[in-house]
């Protein structure tokens, strides 16, 4: 009698891997920052990596993480120049991946990218890179720039891969020698994250109903950080003006006041200080029914109607608030600001 081998010896056994699945680190200097990297980091857990998200505490942190899927492990870091600080967190980051080991890091922004990659090799991460989103020397002078530059071409040094997310980024990395040709790479044609294209499509939306923007009305919106490197106060010098040929126009301000970008005059015009008190100004200046408007937090959706969103900036040089506008099918002007 013929008894098949499946009977006789049972389904044939499943074989598993027992390698550990590769450990990436992803670090970046804000916890508002991790709005840049939605979905990503699911994309990575899915593919098989097991993620872990570092940057300074905050709600965004904790929100990301347990969105996205992914470990997070808060280490505080000052975005302005602090070095006892600066000491304190690379300690702390480079004890952190000697106690992970993990098999790759990637981190962005400059003071992450800067502590994290050198905390990665003093570590000995086999695989190192450093993702190139924004230049914050340009822009400066003086000792402060040397500073600066300093600080990049260390950051690149300590990378193994340097990852920019624009072809204009990778040449002014180029010119400023912050590492060699070969080092300086690029995903297709540029990106730091991409676009999901399904939340920014054409269509109707009730953003204009819960801020209290008339339906017809044309609207100015700006996404981002409220300081004076996104170009703050030459939009409100713009809006002036466009006020003028269009007074039933609307300011739409998205973002948040970065006390860490002030500069070193509080009685320079560029100044956190004056630029609090503008915005305070164009806000109040109609009352409660003017023509600003500033929604907290950073969330950027469709306002529906007539709308065009206005982006500029001193140090990026690929916007992530002009594709996604684009995707709405709503104009954008994308400046990189003089």
């Amino acid at each position: 009698m013929f008894i098949s081998e499946a009977l006789l010896f049972g389904p044939e056994p499943q074989v598993r891997s027992t390698q550990p699945a590769p450990h990436i680190v992803v670090g970046i200097t804000s916890s508002q920052t991790c709005l840049t990297l939605t979905g990503r980091l699911r994309a990575l857990r899915l593919a098989g990596f097991r993620v872990t998200l570092v940057s300074s505490p905050g709600e965004l942190l904790d929100r990301t993480a347990a969105r996205e899927g992914v470990e997070s492990v808060a280490i505080p870091m000052k975005r302005e120049i602090a070095p006892p600080a600066d000491i304190v967190s690379l300690v702390r980051l480079w004890w952190l991946l000697l106690r992970l080991r993990p098999d790759m890091t990637e981190f962005s922004t400059p003071k992450a990218g800067l502590l994290g990659t050198l905390a990665a090799m003093l570590a000995g991460v086999p695989t190192r890179i450093y993702m190139l989103r924004g230049l914050k020397v340009e822009g400066t002078a003086g000792f402060k720039r040397r500073i600066l530059l300093a600080a990049e071409r260390l950051a690149a040094f300590c990378a193994q891969i340097v990852l920019c997310n624009s072809q204009s980024m990778r040449a002014e990395a180029l010119a400023m020698g912050l590492a060699p040709a070969a080092k300086l790479n690029l995903l297709g044609d540029g990106s730091s994250n991409g676009v999901d294209v399904e939340r920014f499509s054409p269509g109707s939306s009730g953003v204009r109903g819960r801020l209290g923007l008339p339906s017809e009305a044309p609207v100015v919106g700006f996404v981002g950080r409220l300081t004076c490197d996104k170009g703050l106060p030459e939009l409100m010098d713009a809006f002036d003006t466009i006020l003028k040929s269009e007074p039933e126009a609307h300011l739409l301000l998205v973002g948040w006041f970065d006390a860490a970008a002030r500069t070193d005059r509080e009685s320079s015009p560029h100044s956190l200080h004056r630029l609090c008190g503008r915005c305070s100004a164009i806000l109040s200046r109609d009352g409660p029914d003017g023509s600003a408007h500033l929604a907290g937090g950073f969330s950027q959706r469709r306002a529906g109607g007539r709308g065009k969103l206005r982006s500029g900036d001193y140090n990026h040089r690929h916007g992530f608030a002009g594709l996604r506008s684009a995707g709405g099918d709503r104009p954008a002007d994308s400046s990189r600001l003089p």
